[in-house]
């Protein structure tokens, strides 16, 4: 589902307080105090969010989404640091996709059934949309990149993956650290058990 490719940790930081319409959180690699309290979501929500995570970044040989905490980060963060503007956008976004399953409640179907409903809403969304109403500036130019079809469910998503790509479970259980300089390996196989690789110069 994710054909977002995860790049360094400092970035993807940056790029979620961008996201949230914060213009600078220092220590949101810490955030751990969004972790405490109700967040800005209430329950239905909530639920539905883990659902949308757990569908984006679902388990497989390695934790996903929910065992990271994604949903009840974001919920927080929103709370904490992200602009009314934000808050809105996010929550229609998440009530927009709660609306895709003809009739029945998306959170409470399958993996399979969520994740052929939310695949064809994703490459739509993310196909090429008009110029946007807002100019953007500096970094966010470059961060935000094309205008897309849906710009509201891929912030959304573009959240989830950041969070997902800065906490401790995908850094320790999905990436593999290999200090740089080390070992030289001119010519390395890739196979189905090829993991992706963080060096130093990544996570900074």
């Amino acid at each position: 589902m994710n054909n977002l490719m995860p790049t360094d940790r400092r970035t993807l930081m940056r790029n979620v307080a961008l996201l949230l319409g914060a213009a600078a959180i220092p220590g949101l690699g810490g955030c751990s105090a969004a972790l405490g309290g109700s967040g800005a979501l209430d329950d239905e929500r909530l639920r539905l969010l883990s659902a949308i995570a757990d569908t984006i970044i679902p388990v497989t040989d390695t934790p996903g989404a929910l065992a990271a905490k994604v949903p009840q980060l974001l919920s927080g963060l929103m709370r904490d640091w992200a602009s009314q503007e934000t808050r809105l956008e996010i929550v229609q976004a998440i009530d927009a996709i709660g609306e895709l399953g003809s009739g029945e409640d998306f959170a409470a179907l399958d993996l399979a059934a969520r994740t052929e409903i939310l695949v064809a809403y994703d490459q739509a969304a993310i196909q090429l949309g008009p110029p946007r109403k807002k100019a953007l500036e500096g970094l966010a130019v470059m961060l935000a990149g094309p205008p897309t079809a849906n710009p509201s469910y891929v912030r959304l998503k573009q959240l989830i993956i950041g969070l997902y790509y800065t906490s401790e479970i995908a850094l320790t259980e999905e990436l593999l650290y290999e200090h740089v300089p080390g070992k030289f390996v001119s010519s390395l196989e890739v196979t189905a058990e090829t993991r992706p690789f963080a060096g130093v110069s990544d996570l900074g």
